[in-house]
């Protein structure tokens, strides 16, 4: 129950942090160039 719904919503975090992260290079990346 509950713990299955909070890591649920971890993994939906961490997906969101890792496309924040992806996001975040690529502007570094276009930024330096």
């Amino acid at each position: 129950g509950a713990d299955r719904s909070d890591g649920v919503a971890q993994l939906r975090q961490d997906e969101a942090f890792i496309k924040g992260g992806k996001t975040f290079v690529r502007i570094n990346c276009e930024h330096f160039e």
